[in-house]
């Protein structure tokens, strides 16, 4: 069963929280992404994970 846009919404950032939560307090490595602009291996990991969430329930976005 299909679930709807707006609880795939909630659960594609539940599973990004949880990987932000559970590296918490970690030494995080930071990638720079432009001049003043950087990111954290969290940061990386908990977008990999949202959209693991959106690929996996809506196979088709991986088709664009």
């Amino acid at each position: 069963m299909l679930i709807t846009d707006g609880e795939l919404t909630v659960k594609a950032a539940q599973a990004g929280a949880a990987v932000v939560r559970a590296m918490y307090g970690a030494p995080l490595t930071r990638i720079q992404k432009s001049a003043g602009d950087f990111a954290t291996a969290a940061d990386i990991e908990a977008e990999n994970t949202i959209l693991d969430v959106l690929r996996r329930d809506r196979f088709w976005l991986d088709l664009q």
